[in-house]
């Protein structure tokens, strides 16, 4: 009787064979499914109305020239780049909510294509299965559709690691041009990005020695970003100052929302670490048994340093937040094409060893931006702070003088001009200019005053965060909410109590 179970040849089950020929086939078709499962949730997902960190982005976007735009930049904490674009892109489409978005969506539809392209570094299923995760990775579809700088960040963070392989498996002047080259736009949309691209670079230095040093004319494109950084340096100071930090000190019970930012659930994440730690420790066990030591390829050495690199810029950020207040779970982003480059090889392993496996695994990420995409909910975050609502209510009632308040800490290190074109964003771009007073700092009397002294055709938009403990947040409601002559409206979705974030608009009777 013949037994059919093995090949003649290798005694590679069969079944394992027929498996790896169906995967191979199959891997195409479900980057395509991913590819367009990431497409349409980016595009349905539902955006609401512009949040205030967008409107900060319509103030710099909406300043009449270039040299305009660069002085209310400076004024603002945020890396220059992605308000350059969004005022470019501005002057063609337009300052509505769609065409301050765009530039985001661009990006976030871009991204997963920029890992596909062939790379000496990455084999056709890393390729693949990179792309497919990125497509669906919650970082890339939550910020698609926000008029910030966080897709086009995951975009050129993206790019900048794909350089990095490339440069790390074989150096020379022209790569490492482009890696710093798209480095320092990485970093010019984000800051935080310097920690990423700065271990890439000694990663670089330690791995490739002489050879790197010899394409040190590369160091140069970083000037530029260095110029503007020195400029900057005065802004960032004042809004680095403890007295007015908005964040909370990073602790361990928060990992399972870094977990879950990272990879959409917990359990992903956890199902992800525990198999790459046996990746790890199967790896250490076949070298200490084998009795000729094999040294890895340049490649497989770019890969796992870029890897290695993005997990511990990772940890760099979290510690730091742990040390002072200044962490937010989407500073993660710069990390997020190296940590999901290590879930891809995750993902490979697990098809090397068991067919298909590999296809499962994208497909649980498919399945929560399915969830996500037929969700279509705007964040909690986005709804408390929007004060769109509130400007149209003041516009429909013709006022022409409005009190901007803001109880965040950050508020009070806003320049007086940012934050009264911040609060008069709205009415600008209706073509209703208003007469906006900020009141920044804890000057509850200089509010009161305002308010006693209104006139009709006044208004009041107060945006609040209790949870933050600025300054004027002991002082909500305001006075005008007590006051007969006041009609008071509150927005937001946490409800209407003191210790309720959300946006209260009055209208002077």
């Amino acid at each position: 009787m013949t037994d059919t179970t093995f090949d003649k040849d290798g005694g590679v089950p069969r079944a394992t064979r027929l498996g790896v020929q169906a995967e191979r086939i199959l891997l195409p078709v479900a980057v395509v499914v991913a590819l367009a499962i990431g497409i349409v949730a980016r595009i349905v997902g539902e955006a609401g109305p512009l949040w205030i960190d967008e409107a900060v982005t319509g103030v710099v976007a909406a300043q009449p020239g270039l040299r305009a735009m660069a002085e209310m930049a400076l004024q603002d904490p945020n890396a220059p780049l992605f308000y350059a674009l969004a005022h470019a892109w501005a002057g063609v489409a337009g300052l509505d909510d769609a065409a301050l978005r765009t530039p985001s969506l661009a990006a976030a539809l871009l991204t997963p294509f920029i890992v596909l392209l062939p790379n000496p570094a990455l084999d056709r299923n890393q390729r693949l299965l990179w792309g497919a995760l990125l497509a669906l990775a919650w970082p890339s579809l939550m910020f698609a559709q926000e008029a910030r700088s966080y897709a086009l960040l995951l975009a050129l963070a993206t790019g900048t690691t794909v350089a990095f392989l490339r440069l790390v498996a074989a150096p020379t002047l022209g790569r490492a041009l482009l890696w710093t080259s798209l480095g320092t736009l990485t970093v010019l949309t984000h800051y935080l990005a310097a920690v990423v691209v700065g271990l890439q670079g000694l990663a670089y230095l330690a791995l490739c020695g002489r050879r790197a040093l010899r394409t040190w004319p590369a160091v140069l494109v970083v000037l530029p970003a260095v110029a503007w950084l020195t400029w900057h340096w005065p802004t960032l100071a004042r809004f680095a100052d403890p007295a007015h930090a908005w964040y909370q000190l990073f602790e361990l019970r928060h990992m399972s929302a870094v977990a879950t930012f990272l990879f959409g659930t917990v359990e992903l994440a956890a199902w992800t670490l525990a198999i790459a730690t046996l990746m790890l420790l199967r790896g250490l066990v076949a070298g200490v048994k084998r009795r000729v030591p094999s040294s890895p390829t340049p490649a497989a050495v770019a890969v796992a340093v870029a890897v290695v690199v993005s997990v511990a810029a990772a940890a760099l950020m979290l510690g730091l937040g742990a040390l002072r207040p200044s962490f937010t779970l989407r500073y993660l982003v710069p990390c997020v094409p190296g940590i999901l480059l290590g879930a891809a090889l995750v993902a490979a392993e697990m098809s090397r060893r068991v067919p298909a496996s590999g296809l499962v695994y994208v497909l649980l990420f498919g399945m929560l931006a399915v969830r996500w995409a037929a969700d279509g909910s705007v964040p909690t975050y986005k709804r408390d702070l929007e004060t769109q609502s509130s400007s149209r209510t003041l516009m429909a009632a013709g006022v022409e003088r409005v009190a901007f308040v803001w109880d965040n800490p950050l508020f009070g290190a806003m320049d007086p001009r940012f934050a009264r074109a911040l609060g008069g964003f709205f009415f600008h771009r209706a073509g209703m200019p208003v007469a906006v007073e900020v009141f920044q700092g804890a000057d509850i009397a200089r509010l009161d005053a305002w308010t006693t002294a209104a006139g009709p055709r006044s208004g009041l938009i107060w945006i609040h965060e209790p949870e933050l403990n600025g300054p004027l947040a002991a002082h909500f409601p305001p006075a005008a909410a007590r006051d007969p002559a006041w009609r008071c409206t509150r927005t937001g979705a946490g409800g209407a109590g003191r210790d309720a974030p959300g946006v209260i608009t009055c209208l002077r009777n």
